[in-house]
């Protein structure tokens, strides 16, 4: 399990269980000893990390262990990884991942994770793919032909009976005390403030953007092979003009490599998230070394342009006096959080803030400082035994923290903060699992109230292709798992690089999209039911309007110089390593009447925070990824989280202790072997038309 949630592990095993347990960690020295006691057999449970489990496998390998759980199993997505090989080489009875997203970005994760806790159980990946991968996302494409959408329905249909032997899903939703806890996830799109704006488009005509931009395009050099530019005449800055290509001087010092221009996609990504988040994450940063900073001096410059004062200089801003003078200057969403913050200050509501940059929540945090606003920090640099304690404080009923900043990749699983109602993911993700899972640290069992989420999106940039992104992502995951009907957006094929559609290749990502990217996927798909809502008011930037509506709203080897989140950074590149191998197809768009829905987005009687936020323009997630609704029988809403293990008999549910995802390894219990706890997972009785009813599950493996 991640490092983060071992006390927790700890603690939940004393609260319900009478068992020997140890937490293996400490000193090099005193882990060894502890595998010598676990070796005697004089603990019960070991609870350790995944980090743990990769540094001593080849001891653990020959404890014979009963059994292995697998927290957060989602972080065994990568059948490459060494923590991934780790885990299929212990040996034991019995394994049971746990994880709430066992899609996130496509399915080859999804083999991974099954094949690690019964492998071979759906074939190799390679076998998997052909029969399976391929005919469902094809048959996801917008303008695919009635008889491949009916195949890859089918295929799904097919998966879903292959998994259940395997995979047994338990949503929140099940549990009687939680049915009438509703989570509200809005997606706030704000416009890039004016000096964002030209900052953004001074970058986008930068030489090295350039050659990404139409680097598939074919060239213009007269001759008759047809070649694309990338491949012909433009690979170089040098070679589209003499305007000086920054980023490619600091990674080419030598001169041209093999992969010029793609070489050059990661710094570019990186740096169109820089500006799509905060100015203040151009600016040089002081803990880097002289060399580095010259290279962010020079690009920062280029940047500002002409209003290189205005945003205060190309050095960070140190100063509460300068964040108050600068930060809604420098970052349209910080107008947005600004506003959403006095809300729920005057509401005694505490908050939950995401990001992925550790340097964007140096800049919240000193914004917050500015707003005499109690916080607490979750990040990477937290140590682990401090992480329990913090959440803790912050839950307890007699805290005066109002707003908790976290890691998106280093809090976003395990931690239980459900003292808080509202909750921003400030940036996207490229994975969509760790944006709902980071939600999710609120929306739990044991919230008692309504969880508020808002996600800001940079409108028509990097960001907004991102969200776009984990749309698809989730349609897929939805389809595929749950029999969803999901509604076919997009053109683009993830995987296939001569079908990138709108959504895929470097291209889509490196360009300014005016008026968004989902206004024109409405125009292409206008949805006749609760769909796609926008509303076309925007965010006023000068004093007079601001005044006049806070008055009506008062009652790697990768470049590791790109970010300073190498996490993020590998997922990036990851997310990337398709997009710039091979073309991209022009995005086919039908221009369709808009219908536009208003739908509120207030409950219990506040305010309207749309009104309220001045018409950053607003949706509703969950109206976007589209219809819910699973198949009949299993997968609909009683058994949504359907799967448990094998040909076992069945058992009327009687009793519940929700859990998210679980696969679980077949086995068979040796004779008068009697079950073990694990092998009494009941669902609960849920009401249905004034009656209770009991639901059927199989009997999960075992131990």
């Amino acid at each position: 399990m991640p490092a983060s949630l071992l006390q927790n592990w700890e603690q939940e095993l004393h609260t319900w269980m009478s068992c020997t347990t140890i937490i293996l960690r400490g000193k090099p020295s005193d882990r060894d000893a502890m595998i010598d006691q676990i070796a005697r057999g004089e603990y019960e449970i070991v609870i350790c990390s995944y980090d743990i489990l990769k540094m001593y496998l080849s001891r653990l390998h020959k404890i014979p262990w009963e059994a292995v759980i697998l927290d957060e199993m989602h972080c065994l997505k990568n059948p490459e990884a060494k923590l991934t090989k780790a885990v299929k080489a212990i040996t034991c009875r019995k394994k049971l991942g746990l994880t709430g997203t066992l899609m996130q970005n496509n399915e080859k994760e999804l083999h991974c994770l099954v094949d690690t806790i019964a492998p071979g159980a759906i074939g190799s990946w390679a076998e998997f793919s052909m029969y399976y991968g391929q005919d469902i996302k094809y048959g996801r494409k917008k303008s695919a032909a009635p008889e491949a959408v009916k195949r890859s329905q089918q295929k799904e249909k097919e998966l879903r009976q292959k998994l259940h032997p395997y995979y047994l899903r338990r949503e929140k939703e099940i549990n009687p005390t939680f049915q009438e806890v509703k989570k509200n996830d809005q997606v706030v799109f704000c416009d890039l403030t004016p000096l964002q704006m030209a900052a953004y488009q001074r970058v986008l005509a930068m030489p090295e953007f350039q050659l990404l931009q139409r680097g598939e395009e074919r060239c213009d050099c007269g001759r008759d092979s047809g070649e694309k530019r990338k491949k012909c005449c433009y690979k170089t800055p040098s070679d589209i003009g003499d305007a000086p290509g920054l980023l490619y001087e600091r990674f080419h010092e030598d001169g041209p490599c093999k992969n010029c221009p793609n070489c050059m996609g990661l710094p570019c990504v990186a740096m169109l998230l820089k500006l799509s988040n905060h100015l203040e994450l151009l600016k040089v940063n002081p803990h880097d070394g002289q060399e580095l900073q010259h290279y962010q001096r020079e690009f920062a410059s280029t940047a500002f342009g002409s209003d290189l004062d205005e945003v205060g200089g190309v050095d960070q801003v140190s100063s509460f006096q300068e964040m108050c003078a600068i930060s809604t200057k420098t970052c349209g969403k910080m107008i947005v959080l600004e506003k959403l913050l006095a809300v729920w200050k005057k509401r005694r509501q505490r908050t939950l803030i995401f990001s992925r940059s550790t340097r964007m929540l140096d800049i919240i945090q000193l914004f917050l400082i500015t707003k005499a606003t109690k916080y607490s920090r979750l990040d990477g640099n937290t140590k682990v035994e401090e992480r329990l304690q913090m959440v803790n404080d912050f839950n307890s009923s007699e805290s005066n923290t109002t707003v908790f900043l976290i890691s998106t990749r280093a809090g976003g699983v395990g931690l239980n903060l459900q003292s808080a109602t509202n909750v921003v993911i400030f940036d996207p993700s490229w994975n969509p699992a760790h944006d709902c899972q980071a939600q999710d640290r609120a929306y739990r069992i044991g919230q008692t109230k309504d969880v508020q989420v808002y996600r800001l999106i940079t409108l028509g940039t990097i960001e907004e292709m991102i969200y776009v992104r984990q749309i698809y992502k989730q349609q897929l995951s939805d389809t595929t798992l749950k029999g969803s009907n999901a509604p076919r957006y997009f053109e683009g094929v993830q995987g296939n690089p001569q079908q990138r559609g709108e959504l895929f290749g470097i291209a889509n990502l490196i360009c300014w999209k005016p008026g968004g990217v989902l206004k024109g996927i409405q125009d292409a798909y206008q949805r006749s039911r609760d769909g796609l809502i926008i509303q076309q008011n925007r965010v006023q930037y000068d004093a007079a309007s601001m005044k006049k509506l806070a008055k009506k709203t008062t009652p790697k080897k990768r470049p590791n110089v790109v970010d300073d989140d190498e996490g993020e950074m590998i997922e990036v590149a990851d997310e990337l390593v398709s997009d710039i191998l091979q073309p991209d197809e022009p995005p086919a768009t039908t221009q369709t009447e808009e219908k536009p829905v208003a739908v509120s987005t207030s409950s219990s009687g506040e305010e309207d925070m749309d009104a309220f936020l001045g018409g950053a323009t607003t949706f509703r997630h969950e109206a976007i990824v589209g219809e819910q609704d699973g198949e009949e029988g299993v997968y609909q809403h009683e058994e949504e989280a359907a799967v448990v293990s094998g040909s076992e008999p069945e058992l009327e549910a009687e009793d519940s202790k929700a859990a998210s995802v679980a696969l679980a390894s077949p086995s068979r219990p040796s004779p008068g072997k009697k079950p073990s706890i694990l092998s009494r997972m009941e669902d609960p009785k849920i009401p249905t038309s004034g009656q209770d009813t009991k639901t059927k599950v199989y009997v999960p493996t075992y131990l």
